[in-house]
């Protein structure tokens, strides 16, 4: 590794490793290897960062494609609650259109609106 500093308007660390060259402003009023330092730190920290990110759209990924079931007693954005009849009816309707997906079929639109017809009748008809 070689490592050399620029001085103009502003302070460079030229780093050249493995037929790689970097340059890294350095901050003013700190030593370059403080400077350095630093930039280390806030790089370790913006890529932790970009990781718990990255996690965190493979979490939702996965959501998206587990299939979501309904459990009695659970409340919905609607602020009714699921009964046992409609957990039943909606996560029978859930494992149709999985099973069908898992095949490569194509899921008829009528049974995709029968799941959501049934969801948004639990607000309407709170003892179903």
């Amino acid at each position: 590794m070689k490592v050399n500093t620029i001085i103009g308007a502003h302070a460079y660390a030229v780093i050249e490793e493995n037929g790689r060259r970097t340059d890294i402003r350095l901050a003013p009023g700190k030593s370059a290897a403080a400077s350095l330092r630093e930039y280390a730190a806030d790089q370790r920290k913006q890529a932790e960062d970009k990781r718990e990110m990255a996690d965190l759209a493979e979490r939702a990924a996965l959501m998206l494609t587990t299939p979501q079931y309904l459990s009695a007693g659970e409340k919905l954005w609607d602020g009714a609650t699921v009964t046992h009849f409609l957990a039943a009816s909606y996560n029978r309707l859930t494992d149709m259109i999985e099973g069908m997906r898992a095949h490569g079929r194509r899921v008829p639109e009528t049974l995709l609106d029968a799941r959501h017809k049934l969801i948004a009748s639990a607000g309407e008809h709170p003892n179903t």
